[in-house]
């Protein structure tokens, strides 16, 4: 997955990274948006 490549070496204390995925799949069209905010 492209977006776990790009990801990988970034650390984050906040532990947001599947919701940065998702955001990053809505954004990019390649994911179903579910009504929430990412």
């Amino acid at each position: 997955d492209q977006i776990d490549s790009a990801m990988a070496g970034n650390i984050c204390r906040c532990g947001c990274y599947n919701r940065i995925r998702s955001a990053i799949r809505i954004a990019a069209g390649m994911g179903e948006e579910t009504g929430h905010v990412a």
